[in-house]
C-alpha cells in the first residue's frame, strides 16, 4: 500500500496498492492498480474528488544493473492537459525490484504521474473526449494523450518545464514527515530542488 501523490487541492494523500517486488508484471503493464495498472479499482484505497488520472512509466534506477528485456520510453507529461488548465500534476517516484539469486534488490524505478483537477470524474471524462477527437485528427498517428513531434509537443518530455511555470509538483518528503498531520508538502517552482531533474533516455 502506497502514496501514490498528495493532491494540490485538499492536500489528501490518494493511496492504491502497487506491486513493487518485480518488474515484469509493470513492463508486461499486468501490474495490480487502480490507476497506475490495468487491475482496476479493487486496488484503490483512497483517491480524493480531486482524482483524475494516473500515468505511470518506468526505468532502471542504475543502468549499469539492465537484466531484464525493457524498452524504457522516456517519462513525460500530458501537456495539453496542463496548458489548457485542466489539471494540475504531481509527481511521484518509487523503488522497484527484481530478484537477484536470492535476494529482492531494487533495480528499477516507477514514475508516477497523478493529475488532479476541481471535479476529477468530470475531468476524466473530458479527457477521454479529448483523447478521442485528438486520434482521429492525428488519423490514429499518436496514442492518446502521447506527444506529437509534428506538432511541436516535444518539451512534454521536459519536466523542468513545467516545474517552473508551478504546473508540475512533487512531495517533498521531509517536510511531510515533519508535518505530523497527515498532510505531505507540495513543491514547485523551486527547479534547484527538483528531484527528477536527471530522468532522460540513458538512464531510464
Amino acid at each position: 500500500m502506497y502514496t501514490v501523490a498528495s493532491c494540490p487541492f485538499c492536500h489528501k494523500e490518494n493511496i492504491e496498492y502497487l506491486h513493487t517486488y518485480s518488474s515484469r508484471a509493470w513492463i508486461l503493464n499486468t501490474s495490480p492498480g487502480g490507476s497506475f495498472g490495468i487491475a482496476g479499482e479493487k486496488y484503490i484505497v483512497y483517491h480524493c474528488e480531486h482524482f483524475a488520472l494516473g500515468q505511470h512509466f518506468i526505468g532502471y534506477l542504475d543502468p549499469s544493473s539492465q537484466r531484464v528485456v525493457l524498452k524504457p520510453r522516456q517519462p513525460y507529461v500530458y501537456g495539453l492537459l496542463l496548458e489548457q488548465n485542466k489539471v494540475k500534476a504531481v509527481i511521484h517516484g518509487l523503488p522497484v525490484c527484481d530478484y537477484v539469486g536470492q535476494q529482492s534488490v531494487p533495480l528499477h524505478t516507477l514514475y508516477m504521474f497523478t493529475y488532479f483537477s476541481q471535479n476529477g470524474k468530470l475531468t476524466y471524462q473530458d479527457i477521454g473526449t479529448l483523447a478521442i477527437n485528438r486520434m482521429r485528427a492525428t488519423e490514429a498517428n499518436t496514442w492518446l494523450l502521447l506527444p506529437h513531434m509534428g506538432w511541436n509537443e516535444d518539451h512534454w518530455y521536459n519536466l523542468i518545464y513545467w516545474v517552473e511555470r508551478g504546473l508540475l509538483y512533487w512531495v517533498e518528503a521531509s517536510d511531510a514527515e515533519e508535518a505530523g498531520d497527515g498532510k505531505s508538502i507540495l513543491r514547485t517552482n523551486d527547479v534547484a530542488n527538483f528531484p527528477f531533474t536527471n530522468i532522460d533516455k540513458t538512464s531510464l
